[in-house]
């Protein structure tokens, strides 16, 4: 099967994950997604193929006697949730130009989101989404690019060391490698097939709190509200206030700390605000966490006890930062990349992947960009050309056997 039609029908598949569900996965589509997915990986010809615990597994069997080393990809089913009920509509563009995606789309794309298209995507095949979802590239384009590069491999009889393969669910909402089995996952190295632009190696992550902030009111007729009824969003209105505004300035390169609201909802009577810091210094974080803390006390000593408070829900939790300083991880990749024309970005990636929960485990892993952008948002794009090259990378990646010593 083509990249093309292969990601085009992964995309169709429902999978956003389901912020505080009890279920594992979060949402049904990722049930459906990975049996799919897990049939294919069988007919391609991978081994010990099981979905346990909301991860789906494979392996590709080593070609020679004596292995050095074996590796690893990781990719995620779920895609940011987004509310989507719809089914997607997606919007391919052959040869892409601002013109042609301006008449053919029925949305007005931000200008960084058409400068990075315009630097890098021009006449190149790109995929965008109609309508006011994300297409779903976030994993799905990780996830096409690694089932295509393997089965070139086995098509083409290249021989390799043992791949082990590991697709999981509910990374979006914090859980994803971190269900991983590592009986099942035995990867000496790891690439989390979930970066951005094409040759992109993330370098390190940042570290990662988030919460809740809860806010209780009272609620009162108007007539009868004074001294009695006290207003949830008015709370909430004080908390967002008292945060350091620079700390807001997410598209700056901040070197510090930024703060993230991602979704609010609510009522006079109950308000609801989700809450990420990040921070490349665990002092900083630690520092602005606890500032969470107290101007929840501050509003409270106003109010009445406990009428507003962090909460830390099932998947709220500090993500440790543990950044990449295994030379052989990087020294492979750069190979790969360098090896099929193209020059490798080192970035340091304001966030939290799966690489970042895999080295916590004192394993070697590291984010890789597939050939997309505009993630967690409408305007998520996905390059077909630049996936394809992703294809290429990957093969050459799986078909290394290089002397390494650690």
């Amino acid at each position: 099967m083509s990249l093309e039609k292969r990601f085009l029908e992964y995309l169709s598949f429902n999978t956003e994950a389901v912020k505080n569900s009890r279920t594992v996965p979060s949402s049904n589509g990722q049930i459906d997604f990975a049996m799919r997915l897990a049939d294919e990986l069988r007919l391609i010809g991978l081994v010990d193929v099981e979905f346990s615990n909301g991860v789906l597994y494979g392996r590709k069997k080593s070609d020679y006697e004596e292995t050095k080393y074996s590796l690893g990809f990781i990719t995620h089913l779920d895609t940011y949730p987004m509310g989507t009920t719809a089914p997607l509509e997606c919007l391919v563009i052959d040869d892409y130009s601002s013109i042609k995606l301006r008449n053919a789309s029925n949305k007005v794309y931000p200008s960084g989101i058409l400068g990075a298209l315009e630097g890098a995507q021009l006449h190149k095949k790109v995929v965008f989404s109609k309508g006011n979802t994300n297409l779903g590239a976030d994993d799905k384009a990780g996830i096409a690019v690694v089932v295509t590069a393997v089965e070139k491999i086995i098509r083409n009889k290249i021989n390799t060391f043992d791949i082990y393969f590991a697709f999981v669910s509910d990374e979006e909402i914090g859980e994803g490698a971190s269900r991983l089995d590592y009986g099942k996952y035995k990867a000496d190295y790891s690439f989390v097939m979930d970066g951005e632009a094409l040759g992109e190696i993330s370098i390190s992550e940042m570290m990662h709190f988030s919460c809740f902030i809860k806010a209780r009111g009272v609620y009162s007729f108007l007539s009868d509200a004074s001294k009695i009824m006290v207003n949830s969003i008015e709370l909430m209105n004080k908390f967002i206030g008292s945060i350091d505004d620079s700390k807001f300035q997410q598209n700056n390169d901040l070197g510090d700390v930024y703060i993230h609201f991602d979704s609010i909802q609510g009522d006079v009577s109950l308000s609801l605000l989700s809450c990420s810091i990040l921070s490349s210094s665990k002092s900083v974080l630690d520092d602005n966490v606890e500032k969470l803390y107290s101007i929840c006390a501050d509003i409270n000593s106003q109010y009445g006890d406990n009428r507003i408070r962090v909460v830390r829900p099932r998947y709220g939790k500090y993500n440790p930062y543990y950044k990449n300083d295994n030379d052989n991880i990087v020294k492979m990749l750069r190979c790969a990349i360098q090896e099929n024309g193209i020059e490798p970005n080192d970035i340091r990636f304001k966030g939290v992947t799966d690489s970042t929960i895999i080295r916590s485990k004192n394993k070697n892993a590291i984010t890789v960009g597939v050939g997309c952008g505009g993630f967690h948002s409408k305007y998520e794009w996905a390059s077909i050309t630049d996936m394809l090259t992703s294809v290429n990378i990957l093969a050459s990646l799986m078909s290394m056997t290089l002397d390494i010593k650690e």
